[in-house]
C-alpha cells in the first residue's frame, strides 16, 4: 500500500467532497439530514 501524508488545501476540496460522501451516505451514517435539524446539530 502507498501511503502519502499531506497537509490538506482548498486545491483538495473536490478531494474531500468525494472522500466525505462516499463515507456519510453509507450505512451507518446514512442518516436523512433535514433542513429543519439545523438547529440540533448547530455548532455554538
Amino acid at each position: 500500500m502507498n501511503t502519502e501524508l499531506r497537509e490538506l488545501s482548498i486545491k483538495d476540496i473536490e478531494m474531500i467532497k468525494s472522500l466525505f460522501a462516499s463515507l456519510f451516505t453509507k450505512e451507518p451514517w446514512n442518516d436523512e439530514y433535514l433542513f429543519t435539524d439545523r438547529e440540533e446539530y448547530a455548532c455554538v
